[in-house]
């Protein structure tokens, strides 16, 4: 045994009732304690954040304190300290710093005010950042015959937010979470919906496939076809565990109906677990995208926007099922989609790079 502690409810030790070895420096929730600040077990750091267990309060700011006006900004577990654990949300991962983001429960998605995007604000700045616009991908890929479809030249009125994620809990017997990934990612066309797309290598591009199922995806061109249209994408950042797409013009698939970008990825969590996720942002980006959106008989007014919901959806799903087939464990736990006004809600420094 290395150790043994009793606590008081916001992780204060008791008196007499714990003790541990001089090489052990985990304490309460699993946490590093670093003793050598304020005695032992006063200190305890959550990666992001410093823990006072005495007091029961963290004591810097939290990073997203504007996403719960709600909850003080130094709440230790919202003060729910019976049947809550403090998150660390590793759940999706910041496209310009790489930190990994929070993202708060669906039902804590649901109340977000509409003017409130800072959990996709990063993906804005990516379409500003000098990693896309001018060192980035667009002066290599496809031989220059590819055109961005800037997000503020975009027609459409609104600027869709959403997240969609998995729970693994196990990962599939005899796979590691890196192998996962790599299936994930280079088996993506198996997981579309075919009711709504396909994803396949584009027409007059016969470098793409070899470059997708590479170990670096990045410049690669990818065509969604769902119907009339084809929907072609680039990869316009690509990691260890992540990728971007972004919609594209091609010479050959012409234009796609969105502007902006996905990201896809899996992180690993402190408890052990894992996120796969998707999060993007887009607008509908020609006036006739805009029109089939709106008009299209049995759209409800948003016939793209209930189309890529029902397409996120099902790739969740399959990822559920095959995992679950596999010996392994996971459950979908958020399906969250919103549109808000881009005139309104959205800041001009984040519309222009300001």
């Amino acid at each position: 045994m290395f150790s043994h502690f009793d606590y008081y409810p916001f992780g204060m030790l008791l008196p007499g009732r714990h003790a541990n070895t001089s090489n052990y420096r985990y304490g309460f929730q699993g946490q590093e304690m670093d003793d050598e600040i304020k005695g032992e077990g006063n200190s305890v750091n959550y990666k992001y954040r410093m823990h006072d267990p005495r007091v029961g309060r963290f004591f810097a700011v939290d990073p997203l304190y504007k996403s719960y006006p709600w909850n003080s900004q130094y709440a230790f577990s919202e003060n729910r300290v019976i049947n809550s654990v403090e998150l660390e949300g590793l759940e999706a991962k910041d496209l310009i710093s790489g930190e990994i983001i929070n993202m708060p429960s669906q039902p804590e998605l649901q109340v977000l005010n509409s003017n409130d995007y800072a959990l996709w604000a990063d993906m804005l700045a990516f379409e500003h950042s000098n990693e896309y616009r001018v060192v980035g991908v667009y002066a290599n890929a496809n031989k220059g015959n590819i055109y961005r479809q800037p997000l503020n030249a975009a027609f459409g009125g609104q600027l869709n937010n959403d997240y969609y994620a998995v729970k693994i809990s196990k990962l599939p017997d005899n796979v590691s979470a890196s192998e996962l990934y790599t299936i994930i990612r280079t088996n993506f066309s198996s997981l579309v919906d075919p009711d709504v797309s396909t994803l396949d290598y584009p027409q007059g591009d016969p470098e793409s496939k070899a470059s997708w199922l590479s170990d670096n995806p990045y410049g690669t061109v990818m065509a969604f076809d769902g119907g009339p249209d084809t929907a072609p994408v680039l990869v316009t950042q690509a990691t260890k565990n992540s990728w971007v797409f972004t919609p594209i013009a091609t010479f050959w698939d012409m234009q796609h109906p969105l502007a902006g970008h996905r990201q896809f990825g899996l992180t690993d969590n402190e408890d052990g677990t894992y996120t796969f996720y998707t999060r993007g942002i887009d607008r509908l980006y020609e006036p006739i995208d805009a029109f089939y959106n709106a008009f299209f008989p049995g759209g409800g007014g948003e016939k793209f926007f209930r189309q890529a919901d029902q397409l996120w959806n099902h790739v969740m799903d399959e990822i559920v099922k095959r995992i679950n087939e596999k010996g392994g464990s996971a459950e979908k736990t958020h399906n969250f989609n919103r549109r808000i006004d881009w005139k309104k809600d959205v800041k001009e420094q984040d519309k222009n790079g300001g």
